[in-house]
């Protein structure tokens, strides 16, 4: 623990338990409204629920008598050493990063936040990690989570090994051999509650989400585009390939479109359970092609919105804040005026969890983040702030998988 972290780490811990003189809250209130310490917060956050101070050990009576003491406050904000601190904005933001024990969502068009409840439930589902299986072209399957570090297949053409953080690469060993040979099909996916990460042939780096599937050749024939396919969500960085006749295509096709790039960076979201794929471009530049009708090229900080089914249309293209698409890389949930079905939607790509309504549907907007390093039980308690009644069961598919159920507003 550094010295900053050593000197504010005891303020914090007397904010919380309510033993701070005005001068010691004004002067943490001074430190946590830097922007730059935003990430020392969280790790203040973090500690605190490691000596178990955070709301998963707070009594429901402590976490509500928090809550309405900061929505009751009348005073708005401080000076301190003529900077004028936006204490109410500050306070709240804290506990409810505490009591979510990580993160932070806020409500829009919600009832009043002064009776705000928190359930109880029991379980502990963990989130999401590296898991993934890999399928080669003799059909065999490979469990990449239960292997070890290393190389771990090796022929004529290339050797495959598993790196640290859940990283799989693949290193041509001869080029020459690819040009004679039909490149064999590999697929890598991940479950819910998986994610993993690939290096391609060619140098191309791809990040796969949860429930996703990705064939692509095993090694790139010399000069001719390179084909890949998804169903789910990934991120790429495109590494740029020299050709004969010039820059070598890189192009990734899902159920609804293809998107030809020459070097860039970009997610795209194809979840076949969604009426539309989302391509979000971060870097560079990419053309989006719709089956058998136009295509689109689109810029960095563009999205580009492609209907299936009863949604088909005109590809859309709208400016966008990547780091929303983006945040999942990141280890992030990120909402902008979402859904429950949505919020719900991500997490139970993440966390493995069955969803089901009962009911009518609460009709609320989130905002905000949380972390998506923090379990089930931590980040659900969301609904327990949004005033929403869920309740946890075993599946009867599975039972070491969860089941929310969501039985609207209280």
């Amino acid at each position: 623990m550094n010295a900053e972290r050593k000197d504010y780490y005891p303020l914090f811990k007397k904010y919380l338990d309510q033993t701070a003189s005005e001068a010691e809250i004004l002067e943490f209130m001074r430190f946590a409204s830097d922007p730059a310490n935003e990430l020392l917060i969280h790790h203040f956050l973090v500690a605190i629920q490691d000596e178990q101070y955070s709301g998963h050990g707070l009594s429901e009576i402590q976490q509500e008598e928090i809550l309405q003491e900061i929505f009751r406050s009348d005073s708005n904000s401080a000076t301190f050493n003529g900077k004028t601190i936006k204490l109410k904005r500050l306070i709240i933001g804290i506990a409810a990063l505490l009591l979510l024990a990580g993160g932070y969502l806020s409500l829009t068009n919600t009832p009043s936040r002064k009776n705000i409840s928190f359930q109880q439930y029991t379980g502990n589902v963990k989130p999401g990690t590296n898991q993934a299986t890999l399928t080669v072209e003799n059909g065999k399957i490979i469990t990449l989570t239960e292997l070890p570090e290393g190389e771990f297949l090796r022929n004529q053409n290339l050797k495959i090994r598993k790196q640290q953080g859940g990283l799989l690469v693949y290193v041509p060993v001869d080029a020459r051999q690819s040009e004679r040979k039909i490149p064999a099909i590999h697929t890598l996916k991940t479950p819910a509650g998986g994610k993993f990460q690939l290096q391609l042939p060619d140098g191309t780096r791809v990040w796969l989400n949860a429930s996703t599937t990705f064939s692509f050749p095993s090694s790139f024939v010399p000069g001719e585009p390179r084909k890949v396919s998804l169903e789910g969500e990934a991120y790429f960085e495109v590494a740029s390939s020299i050709g004969k006749a010039g820059k070598v295509p890189f192009i990734v096709s899902t159920q609804n479109q293809e998107v030809e790039v020459l070097g860039t960076h970009f997610n795209i979201q194809a979840y076949t359970e969604n009426d539309k794929t989302l391509t979000t471009l971060a870097e560079g530049s990419i053309r989006i092609h719709q089956q058998n009708q136009s295509s689109r090229k689109i810029r960095p900080g563009e999205q580009a919105t492609v209907g299936r089914g009863a949604a088909r249309q005109q590809i859309e293209i709208h400016q966008v804040d990547t780091s929303m698409a983006l945040a999942w890389k990141n280890g992030l949930f990120k909402f902008k005026n979402a859904g429950i079905k949505q919020v719900m939607q991500e997490f139970s790509r993440w966390y493995a969890i069955d969803v089901a309504y009962e009911g009518k549907i609460p009709d609320l907007k989130f905002n905000g983040e949380v972390y998506r390093d923090m379990n089930a039980t931590q980040a659900l308690r969301l609904l327990s702030m949004a005033s929403i009644n869920f309740r946890v069961v075993q599946s009867v598919r599975n039972p070491e998988i969860k089941r929310i159920i969501i039985t609207g507003s209280k």
